[in-house]
């Protein structure tokens, strides 16, 4: 009984911890192009304005380079929401790559964080290039 009450403690806290999001948080996508245009939303769920920074990596975490956005960093109001544009390019073979969103300033001030907040999603491309 007590690790079904941990349990249920565990999903809770997991669930309900989170200060910001980016969703969706898996797609498959197919392109017989060299680019592909994806569309997330980015929530900042803290109760004060917050800064966040755009990233891209490949599946062993090192920096993906053949990508681009309007901006690098958003800046949110408390409790709202952005949609962003990430544009890849240069695909001309199936991968995975992992676009995160990272919070580097609280308040107006943007001063900087005292914990590390990351919310990833990931992207898998099917290239249809023959």
């Amino acid at each position: 009984m007590r690790a079904v009450a941990f349990g249920a403690l565990v999903a809770l806290v997991a669930t309900g911890a989170s200060a910001h999001s980016l969703s969706p948080g898996y797609e498959r996508r197919s392109t017989a192009s060299d680019a592909l245009e994806m569309r997330y939303e980015l929530t900042n769920a803290y109760r004060f304005p917050a800064s966040y920074d755009v990233q891209v990596f490949e599946k062993d975490w090192t920096q993906h380079e053949a990508w681009s956005t309007d901006k690098r960093t958003y800046n949110l109001n408390p409790t709202s929401k952005r949609l962003i544009t990430i544009r890849l390019t240069e695909i001309i073979e199936s991968r995975k790559v992992i676009v995160c969103t990272i919070l580097t300033g609280v308040t107006r001030d943007r001063k900087p964080p005292k914990i590390e907040s990351r919310a990833c999603s990931r992207l898998r491309i099917d290239s249809l290039h023959r």
